[in-house]
């Protein structure tokens, strides 16, 4: 197995300091429109007005090897490996060329199936896998995938009936999130190998607010943020597992619209939250200050294009992205609020090609990937 090149190819390394990755893949909604990946190149030091003009993209598809055009989800191990998750196989991509995983009927150390939804860095090194039929864990020394993570699960103290999500924070602790029977959130030390369930008890503040998640973040000094399914916001301290902040910020902003909560944690320890599924825009809100700014496609001074919001992330610069379903991207700045679309333009074949964006991810090992998923519009 080749190393991941520091420089994704020969081909970028004149401008190696200032590239962007844009990863995209498209809907066949559209037959005459594939889905792809595409390689965002962006001029940096230039001036922030200009920059947004200068992302230009370059693509992959099945024609460079990717097992198939419409990609769900897009990871980043801790060897530099990028990951893709299709309609059919998971991909690693080492910046010359992709290996295929797909489920095999005769091989029992096979992925479970095909379609991959998620993909989580899990203990162990080993990569935790959410496919159509289940969870499958794949060991990158044997290249095997075991399809029974209960049995690890079980080894390791966590009794539930699903894992939604799994994180691991700067202390080296991972973090399951689990669903129905042992529902809860629950803290795995390697050096000991055991899991504890951090459970709500009543009467007690310093626990969580119920055993019902719906979405956690850590922020830059480790502590990790929770929204619960009825819109409670807290941040619990990963020295004391202890609950040291709380706010019902979402409850007085997305009253009645939706309990999909999803949040993003920024450089500065600011909250970005957004439901899915439904245009409610999305919400900043400051912690420290208790400020909160709710961002739409009315609001009166910066507004985004569309309100129904897919993804959000920062880029090394500070910009905010985000990601929405027929606005393409509103790239936000920090400093004053402003916001800038970056749209599909017919006219140019190094747009971004659709506006419809489902994720978008960055990540940053000398060269910065954004991963943007689009579907194309009716």
């Amino acid at each position: 197995m080749r190393p991941a090149p520091t420089i994704l190819s020969n081909s970028l390394r004149l401008q190696a300091t200032s590239f962007r990755l844009i990863v995209a893949s498209f809907s066949p909604r559209l037959a005459r429109v594939p889905r792809l990946i595409l390689l965002l190149i962006s001029l940096l030091p230039l001036g922030l007005a200009a920059q947004y003009d200068k992302y230009r993209f370059s693509r992959l598809d099945i024609s460079r090897g990717l097992s198939h055009n419409e990609v769900n989800c897009v990871f980043k191990d801790e060897k530099g490996f990028l990951w893709f998750g299709t309609m059919s196989g998971l991909n690693r991509y080492d910046g010359y060329s992709f290996k295929v995983f797909k489920h095999d009927l005769r091989d029992t150390s096979s992925i479970i199936d095909d379609l991959i939804i998620r993909i989580w860095q899990g203990p162990g090194h080993k990569l935790w896998i959410s496919a159509g039929k289940g969870l499958t864990i794949y060991d990158p020394l044997t290249e095997k995938f075991d399809r029974n993570p209960q049995r690890f699960l079980h080894s390791i103290h966590i009794d539930c009936d699903s894992i939604t999500d799994v994180g691991k924070d700067r202390k080296g602790y991972f973090w399951f999130v689990a669903t129905g029977k042992g529902a809860g959130l629950y803290k795995y030390d390697s050096s000991h190998l055991s899991a504890q369930h951090l459970l709500h008890r009543e009467g007690d503040p310093s626990t969580p607010h119920s055993d019902q998640l719906r979405s956690v973040a850590s922020d830059t000094l480790g502590d990790w943020w929770i929204i619960y399914a009825d819109g409670m916001l807290e941040k619990m301290d990963h020295r004391t597992n202890k609950i040291v902040y709380r706010s019902a910020v979402l409850q007085k902003n997305f009253r009645d619209e939706s309990t999909n909560y999803r949040l993003y944690i920024d450089a500065q320890n600011d909250c970005w939250v957004y439901t899915t599924g439904k245009p409610g825009g999305l919400l900043y809100f400051h912690p420290s200050t208790g400020d909160c700014l709710r961002i739409r496609k009315d609001s009166d001074k910066h507004s985004l294009n569309n309100n129904l919001v897919t993804g959000i992330v920062q880029d090394d610069k500070g910009l905010i992205w985000i990601a929405t379903d027929h606005g393409g991207v509103n790239l936000l700045d920090k400093k004053d609020f402003s916001i800038r679309y970056m749209l599909a333009r017919e006219e140019d074949d190094k747009s971004i090609s659709q506006n419809s964006i489902n994720t978008i991810q960055f990540k940053c090992f000398k060269v910065c990937v954004y991963s943007i998923h689009c579907t194309c519009g009716i």
